[in-house]
């Protein structure tokens, strides 16, 4: 028999600012998922596919699409079903049953790259209809999260858009040459809106040195470090010095990776948002933020979706039989 021990809350305390580190729920480590809130028994949410039941069943005479089928399927066999397993459940744990369970949302697709990460295509949320394609939910990638370059954020979402109508019959080629396109744009656009952005924290821990050369400590993150370059650069320059103002802890910054000579030069600047340093700033390497920002997080989709990884070089390689 189990047994348990409640433990009263002592204290609760801020542990520093973490960039786009959300969360939605109580992770539970009980493989049972289920936890007791306020005085009740509470189970995370569960998502279950109606792909096979929607294909094996005779539906369509009675039905006008996939979705009134699904709500019909819940409010016939489902619901009740679930309630008898909710009272076996308490009866056997000596109790009185107070647990429910409800639709929530129904989406026509769905891709899940990991734990907490996925794109729905949503149709219908608590009794209300939404035609497909207008309320798309992300959750954990690159399309919910603030540090993203504005660029990037926009063209994700036409592109997740796509791949959602597209879904199986998905053309690697076409998609491909999509991607081209959007990075000839890329390619153009302004460095404000091609940029990443994060808040700096612990600067003095991470920089070394930014005066007399630049020096950081092992493992710095890497937008720390882009703003002890910007710092190093403007320390050069006096007359730069009375025009842009220093990056310190606290502040929010923008940067990107840099076009370099050689491995050992500093791959990575920083810089005030809304006033980049035209004067002194590194040439942007908008092939790698190209690849970093845009290509790789639609390749961890196409992963997902079984389809395989588009290469930085943009080129499809047919195998010759």
């Amino acid at each position: 028999m189990r047994s348990y021990k409640f433990e009263e809350i002592e204290s609760v305390e801020c542990i520093g600012t973490f960039e786009d580190e959300y969360v939605y729920d109580l992770e539970m480590y009980d493989e049972t998922h289920t936890f007791i809130a306020n005085d009740i028994l509470v189970h995370n949410s569960c998502y279950v596919c109606f792909e096979d039941i929607i294909k094996s069943c005779d539906w369509q005479n009675n039905y006008k699409d996939e979705k009134e089928f699904i709500l019909a399927l819940n409010k016939f066999r489902l619901k009740a079903y679930l309630q008898k397993q909710f009272d076996i459940y308490a009866e056997k744990w000596n109790t009185v049953n107070q647990q429910d369970f409800e639709m929530e949302t129904i989406s026509r697709s769905g891709i899940w790259l990991a734990k907490k990460k996925y794109i729905l295509d949503k149709v219908w949320e608590d009794g209300i209809d939404i035609e497909s394609l207008t309320e798309v939910v992300h959750k954990g990638i690159e399309l919910a999260q603030s540090s993203t370059p504005m660029f990037a954020r926009t063209k994700l979402s036409e592109l997740v858009t796509y791949v959602l109508t597209k879904k199986k019959s998905l053309d690697k080629k076409a998609f491909t040459q999509i991607l081209r396109e959007i990075k000839e744009e890329f390619r153009l656009a302004d460095p404000e809106t091609v940029s990443s952005g994060r808040s700096v924290n612990n600067y003095d821990k991470w920089v070394l040195n930014d005066s007399t050369a630049f020096e950081v400590a092992k493992a710095t993150p890497i937008h720390v470090r882009a703003g002890g370059y910007y710092n190093y650069l403007l320390n050069q320059n006096p007359v730069m010095k009375q025009k842009y103002e220093m990056i310190r802890s606290g502040g929010k910054v923008k940067f990107y990776y840099v076009k370099v000579k050689s491995s050992s030069e500093n791959d990575v600047f920083a810089y005030h948002p809304g006033n980049y340093p035209y004067e002194f700033a590194p040439p942007i390497n908008y092939d790698l933020m190209f690849e970093k920002t845009i290509l790789d997080p639609m390749n961890r989709i196409m992963k997902a979706m079984g389809q395989g990884e588009i290469p930085p070089g943009l080129q499809i390689i047919h195998a010759l039989i």
